[in-house]
């Protein structure tokens, strides 16, 4: 009866707190402090949406986001019940989209629901509110349980405790790379499977204006038996496969220099893991 409660509260409180979200331009989203030195731009048809802890550019094609984005920084963390540390248990669809997956199209998938932008960390950074809109369904993408529950999951683990505790700013961007294969049924929708994943971690060495470190890390959703989970790539590879454009609103001799560098000395890296 408690855990019944519990649910029953969890979903009038997302319900309520996410009551009338409004799209918002790209305009607005550069004006966020989730994304550093130009939202990632797409030549596809997308939606921006900004949430508390997090902006999404969203698929309306595709039903997915092709990616998410925050920034984790030492200035901000909310002083609130350690009750809220308790991950949500629904996910809520966003009415801010038309063509979006529902929580129940995921049953009997073989499919997790992955989160792009992460539940824990959105909470220590911004709060409860900010944590119950990493359940929104734009946030989520199909995921292998191998991926989600493992190297995506330490990476995660990484950022928060490691990473971000080094670091005065992080930005963080997660997204996919588009499938290839036929799409596959989720519910009444045909969803195209991403043939992997990336995370991009940008952080600012200080004093402010001189240079920006980037790790880039790709995930192949199913990585051939002996390979690893995941490898670090350069910011390059990643837009060649994704066809995003990243840091663009840099100078493009400092862009270029971030870019094509795969930063292998000045991060504290996790072992490349084997399937």
């Amino acid at each position: 009866m408690k855990k019944l409660f519990s649910l029953v509260v969890a979903i009038v409180t997302v319900a309520s707190a996410l009551a009338d979200p409004v799209a918002l331009p790209e305009c607005t989203i550069e004006g966020t402090v989730h994304v550093y030195e130009g939202a990632p731009r797409t030549k596809q048809q997308v939606k921006y949406l900004v949430n508390e802890g997090y902006v999404v550019c969203f698929s309306e094609e595709l039903g997915i986001p092709l990616y998410s984005a925050y920034r984790l920084s030492k200035s901000a963390t909310p002083n609130e019940p350690e009750r809220y540390y308790e991950r949500p248990e629904v996910f809520q669809q966003d009415m801010r989209v038309t063509n979006c997956l529902h929580e129940f199209d995921y049953t009997g998938t073989g499919y997790d629901r992955g989160h792009l932008a992460p539940n824990k960390a959105i909470r220590i950074q911004y709060g409860h509110l900010a944590q119950l809109q990493t359940f929104l369904m734009t946030n989520i993408v199909p995921q292998l349980p191998s991926l989600n529950r493992g190297a995506w999951a330490a990476i995660e683990h990484k950022i928060l405790e490691e990473y971000s505790a080094e670091s005065k700013d992080l930005w963080i961007i997660s997204g996919i790379v588009p499938g290839v294969e036929e799409p596959k049924l989720f519910g009444e929708r045909y969803v195209q499977i991403p043939q992997g994943y990336f995370k991009i971690i940008l952080r600012r060495t200080f004093p402010r204006h001189q240079s920006v470190q980037a790790l880039a890390m790709h995930f192949p959703h199913e990585p051939a038996k002996g390979k690893p989970t995941f490898t670090y790539v350069s910011v390059d590879q990643i837009e060649r496969m994704t066809g995003l454009d990243f840091l663009w609103r840099l100078p493009d001799e400092e862009e270029e220099k971030i870019e094509r560098r795969i930063r292998d000395g000045e991060w504290k890296l996790v072992p490349l893991p084997n399937d």
